[in-house]
């Protein structure tokens, strides 16, 4: 289990002190809601990640203490929608929901595999053990996240969709996604 969701990583000892890993996770997240003001909104997320990890674990000293670098392809897509639930007035003039228009936002990192960097404590291939455990740090550069704005060209909101540039500068700081990563291991 990690912070790019549930998976199954398979470890291979290349040397004493070397192994290669290769791993596939996934998470999904769905949430709707209304927003609690004068003017509520009806939204939608989701946020799907999935990963596949080409990595090598160098272990520099005769303990469980490595080094991890490699390869993760970018499978981060965070989907959002939101709708007015109830007519605006403004200038005296009536908007209904249906005037306003749905707005859909989409981020996307901007690179297709990101380098990572960790550090963790447990060898899933060390000797005399069949059963462990393994604990992992590091960080993956996703890149700054491209950012898609959508709405019918017909409604209200479709100019906010001229937006993307100030959005992508918005959130251009979220380059690097932190990993967290527990789980144990099984040596066949």
């Amino acid at each position: 289990a990690s912070t790019i969701g549930f998976g199954v990583d398979v470890s291979k000892s290349l040397s004493p002190q070397l192994n290669g890993r290769i791993g596939f996770s996934m998470f999904n997240y769905s949430h709707a809601g209304e927003t609690q003001a004068e003017n509520p909104v009806e939204y939608d997320l989701d946020i799907k990640l999935q990963a596949f990890s080409a990595l090598l674990d160098w272990f520099p000293f005769e303990s469980n203490f490595f080094l991890s670098a490699g390869l993760v392809n970018n499978a981060i897509d965070v989907k959002g929608s939101g709708t007015a639930l109830k007519d605006y007035v403004f200038d005296g003039n009536v908007y209904t929901p249906e005037d306003i228009g749905v707005l859909t936002i989409e981020t996307k990192p901007s690179l297709n595999f990101s380098p990572y960097l960790g550090l963790g404590l447990g060898n899933p291939v060390g000797v005399d053990k069949k059963l462990g455990f393994v604990i992992e740090l590091g960080v993956l550069y996703i890149g700054a996240p491209d950012v898609t704005l959508i709405a019918d060209e017909d409604s209200m909101i479709f100019p906010t969709t001229d937006q993307e540039e100030e959005a992508e500068e918005f959130i251009q700081d979220l380059k690097w996604y932190p990993v967290v990563n527990l789980g144990l291991s099984y040596k066949f």
